[in-house]
């Protein structure tokens, strides 16, 4: 229940590390050196702002929908334990992918002019979101079916 909402929090982080560091490197440049990080610094406060937006809500909502299916796994629904796993090996594709590619936000793909980098942490938050994605997702699969937990599902059934 705990991996959600710190996965979006660092996420949420990482995308403040971008954005500071474009603003900072936008505001102390001057001429053609602010002119050449024009393009980046309104990808950042523009189109990448609205979809870091959309996708923290989306993020958020998931993560209460998590926290509620959990609960319902808590209360011994199978089904509930069924969605979770589904929604976990998703989640751990996708995270495994994350790892192999890096940059889940898109920013290293923008156009950015030569002098700029983009900061190490962005890029440590980045793949440790991946990693703490992937390595919870598989503890969580490998959990919800160990004998014991098999026993605690076969116990909590409604008698037929």
């Amino acid at each position: 229940m705990v991996v959600p909402p710190l996965a979006t929090v660092l996420s949420v982080a990482a995308f403040m590390v971008v954005k500071r560091a474009v603003d900072d490197v936008y505001g102390t440049t001057g001429g053609d050196m602010q002119a050449s990080m024009y393009e980046l610094h309104d990808k950042v406060n523009g189109l990448l702002l609205v979809q870091f937006v959309f996708f923290t809500a989306v993020y958020l909502l998931l993560s209460g929908l998590w926290f509620l299916l959990g609960l319902m796994m808590r209360g011994g629904r199978n089904w509930a334990r069924t969605a979770l796993t589904v929604a976990a090996s998703l989640w751990a594709v996708t995270s495994l992918i994350a790892l192999i590619q890096g940059d889940t936000q898109g920013f290293t793909t923008a156009d950015k002019p030569p002098f700029f980098e983009f900061p190490g942490s962005y890029v440590v938050l980045d793949y440790a979101r991946s990693a703490l994605d992937l390595i919870t997702m598989g503890a969580f699969i490998a959990l919800v079916f160990l004998r014991r937990s098999n026993r605690y599902f076969t116990a909590r059934r409604p008698p037929t």
